[in-house]
């Protein structure tokens, strides 16, 4: 079955997959933490219809995400890139316990270069 929008023909599960995805504006606002501040701001909007009423869930909004900001700009490239990449297992496919004390070199078994 599908449904017409205007001259687009949207199939059922293209529509599914539309109304179940969050769009990249809402994940990066997830990211920051802020997001029940957003969704606090948004409803005042929508109740009032006039953003002049909603000045304080737009300031606390605003301390949240430049808080936010402030935290991302003092970690370290290596922080952001730890945090983006979840390496469970090294070059050797052992466990990895934590980034810091992984010595990148592999443990080999006992005697594995006197086999012949």
């Amino acid at each position: 079955m599908a449904a017409e929008t205007g001259n687009v023909v949207l199939h059922d599960r293209d529509k599914a997959r539309q109304e179940n995805d969050e769009d990249e504006y809402t994940l990066r606002i997830k990211r920051t933490g802020c997001f029940a501040q957003h969704n606090a701001l948004l409803d005042c909007h929508y109740e009032t219809k006039d953003w002049r009423k909603c000045a304080a869930e737009m300031r606390l909004f605003r301390e949240c995400f430049s808080k936010h900001e402030e935290e991302r700009r003092r970690r370290s490239i290596t922080d952001r890139a730890i945090e983006s990449v979840r390496v469970e297992r090294d070059a050797c496919g052992q466990p990895i316990q934590s980034p810091q004390a992984n010595t990148g070199a592999c443990e080999l078994p006992e005697g594995y270069f006197n086999k012949k």
